[in-house]
């Protein structure tokens, strides 16, 4: 029974691949402690500015997950960490970016642009025709990491890793450059 634990324990890890969360300074003992949770399960808001636009990607995302739904689509991004796929991101001198080791089957590289674009639409009332659009070609554009590894990256031009919520502690690491 061992063997086998051990054997499957081993497959697991060998299936890992690092994405790259940003995250500030402050968050990251409990983060190493206790995990990752998504955005709107996380205690961690830390600025008014920043409770208002999460109020609005709060809203974004429920619109998109709805889509997901009518389009017969499993993943949500209300139940999402959000990540990149590589550790170049520009970050301000109080964050850190901690490397979250995934099965690159189990979590889906969208393009951001789709939701930034969506977002546009719907907070400067552009049109709700606009939106659909642009949080369907989100959905229909998203692919598995392992697919997006494949393509060396070459997939999307502002990739956003999701990774189901909640993440384990053993799976996150403090990068450093």
């Amino acid at each position: 029974m061992y063997n086998a634990f051990v054997m499957s324990r081993s497959q697991e890890i060998l299936n890992q691949a690092p994405v790259y969360h940003v995250t500030l300074d402050e968050f990251v003992p409990e983060i190493l402690h206790s995990g990752l949770k998504s955005r709107h399960r996380s205690r961690h808001i830390p600025t008014l500015r920043y409770r208002m636009y999460s109020l609005q990607i709060r809203i974004t995302d429920e619109l998109f997950d709805l889509v997901a739904r009518k389009e017969g689509i499993g993943f949500r991004r209300m139940h999402s960490v959000y990540a990149e796929p590589t550790p170049d991101m520009p970050i301000s001198s109080n964050d850190s970016i901690l490397q979250v080791m995934v099965d690159p089957r189990a979590v889906l590289v969208a393009p951001s642009m789709e939701l930034n674009m969506a977002m546009i639409a719907l907070f400067e009332k552009v049109s709700p025709a606009e939106f659909y659009k642009r949080a369907n070609l989100y959905w229909k554009t998203a692919i598995t990491l392992e697919d997006y590894l494949k393509n060396q990256g070459k997939t999307f031009s502002l990739p956003e890793v999701m990774i189901p919520s909640p993440v384990k502690p053993h799976s996150i690491s403090i990068y450093r450059r």
